[in-house]
């Protein structure tokens, strides 16, 4: 337990460095009872006052005597996407007769046990609201040791044939979809259970609405410890998270159509979050100082009112 308690100066010094100048100090730490405490852990704080300006830098350092770092790591299954080439590098368009090559995802087992896996992956069409499949790619089973990953075969080069795909869609948007399912019984999943899935778009024959670089994916763990319900990561490689192991999504379980609706309003909600995190503010209504310069209980209401907004839209 941290109590912020001192139990030992380690040194005191007081130097004059000049600018660009870099002052170094070197010193070191015993162990003992009487300097540490026993089964716990504990941290060096290096603080640097400047004398009569009232500032100060700390950094801490922690260790932990005759105990084990705590493993804080929430436990779960993550399925991502580890390489898929397409035709464009700057774009995830595909044209009739195109290939995507080197499709292979990343799986990692953040439990205490062996993971037996069947990994599912297929493409289906997202432009129709019940996203009906349209072909099987693949289906293979493996071991994942405790906390250990491994990075999938790659799959065999996806082939846009038009005698295929025409028959559902001409032009529009496809999903590569990836579902792990366990292939054994364990503590955590019985054969046959839904672990995760990843869902990449592609578009057929069109264009992306706003460029690869304003495309997001949408995945799921599960992690009945994180309180979230779901939450987004920022940056290149876009992603929207569902956690599929949360109560409020498991108390839905026996309700399909409520639980769809559940995990797409976290979606939304997520999906207005990522964009307000990225600074783009013009989707509040407002230009970017207007929106920077508002009260923060304005501020919130503007992000609440779009989040109802983008929902009621969707129910229409």
């Amino acid at each position: 337990m941290l109590t912020g308690k001192t139990l030992y100066v380690l040194d005191k010094d007081e130097a004059n460095i000049k600018s660009n100048d870099i002052f170094k100090k070197s010193f070191s730490h015993v162990i003992s009872n009487s300097n540490s405490t026993h089964c716990a852990e504990n941290r060096i704080v290096l603080i640097v006052k400047i004398p009569g300006s009232g500032k100060e830098i700390v950094k801490e350092l922690p260790y932990f005597f005759d105990i084990d770092k705590p493993d804080n790591s929430r436990n779960g299954v993550v399925l991502t996407l580890h390489e898929c080439i397409f035709p464009n590098a700057t774009s995830r368009r595909v044209n009739f007769g195109e290939i995507i090559k080197n499709v292979c995802y990343r799986i990692e087992n953040k439990r205490n046990e062996i993971l037996s896996y069947r990994l599912n992956v297929s493409i289906h069409n997202a432009s129709d609201p019940t996203c009906p499949k349209i072909i099987d790619l693949s289906s293979e089973t493996g071991t994942i040791n405790p906390f250990g990953e491994i990075i999938t075969p790659y799959l065999q080069n996806i082939v846009f044939d038009q005698s295929l795909y025409e028959q559902y869609l001409s032009k529009g948007i496809l999903e590569l979809r990836a579902r792990l399912i366990a292939n054994n019984d364990d503590s955590d999943y019985e054969k046959g259970d839904k672990i995760t899935f990843y869902h990449f778009k592609i578009f057929l024959n069109s264009d992306e609405k706003h460029g690869k670089n304003d495309a997001f994916d949408v995945n799921s763990v599960v992690a009945p410890g994180d309180y979230r319900r779901s939450w987004f990561t920022a940056g290149s490689n876009r992603t929207i998270t569902l956690n599929i192991g949360h109560t409020a999504y498991l108390n839905s379980k026996d309700y399909p159509d409520i639980q769809h609706e559940y995990m797409k309003e976290q979606m939304l909600k997520q999906y207005v979050l990522l964009y307000l995190a990225e600074g783009k503010y013009d989707m509040f209504g407002n230009k970017d100082d207007e929106f920077t310069n508002l009260e923060p209980q304005e501020a919130a209401d503007k992000v609440i009112e779009k989040i109802e907004r983008v929902y009621s839209k969707s129910l229409a």
